[in-house]
């Protein structure tokens, strides 16, 4: 059975682990692609950044855009289907969230911009379950640098090994291992399976399969 109880604060990813945003993400995608475009978007683009995604479907745009056109494009997009409702939590993870917080407080590790998680937070009604939103800035670079953990564990002023993560991407375990924070991984991806495998990572394919665990 899975102990929490050692840990004075939890750290989770939001993208994917905690809100279903890449849903969202692809239908943004799929605005600006072909339709064999969007069949190779829909194999990689979960996990990655939108400048990867690019490189691997720019050849299938609808009409000539350059990154920085489509991802604000995309970014306008996306707020109006936030602003219209359309962001889920991820199935089993309101239960989660719930459980973790009657353990110790929790923050965010985002690979986002702190508005679009504010954002997202606030339509999901969750924002009452986390301390603090430690995001990506001009001062920090994405998941997999330890760059977010590395802030997060410097503002909480907490050892490393008295924090746990969830993630459900590999650079977000990678991020996590290389700052020295403890970490699990939730994903229903086979992708995830293997990797955690191969890296004898803990793993979990839901939410619901966690907390079944305590």
């Amino acid at each position: 059975m899975l102990s929490l109880n050692k840990y004075s604060h939890f750290l989770m990813d939001y993208d994917g682990l905690i809100v279903d945003s890449e849903k969202l993400y692809f239908e943004t995608w799929c605005r600006v692609l072909n339709e064999e475009g969007q069949k190779v978007c829909q194999r990689f683009h979960e996990g990655k950044h939108e400048s990867e995604v690019y490189e691997r479907v720019r050849l299938y745009l609808r009409q000539d855009m350059t990154l920085e056109e489509i991802s604000k494009y995309r970014a306008s997009m996306f707020d109006e289907l936030v602003a219209k409702g359309q962001l889920e939590l991820v199935e089993g993870v309101k239960g989660l969230l719930g459980k973790l917080q009657s353990i110790a407080p929790m923050s965010i590790v985002s690979n986002s911009v702190k508005d679009i998680v504010e954002d997202g937070i606030r339509s999901t009604g969750i924002e009452g379950y986390f301390n603090n939103l430690f995001c990506f800035s001009d001062k920090v670079r994405r998941k997999p640098s330890p760059d977010i953990y590395n802030l997060a564990v410097s503002k909480l002023n907490l050892k490393k090994n008295s924090i746990l993560a969830f993630e459900d991407s590999d650079s977000g375990v990678i991020a996590a291992r290389k700052a020295g924070v403890p970490v699990i991984c939730i994903s229903s991806n086979t992708l995830m399976e293997d990797f955690c495998k191969k890296n004898y990572q803990e793993y979990f394919r839901s939410a619901y399969d966690l907390l079944l665990s305590f």
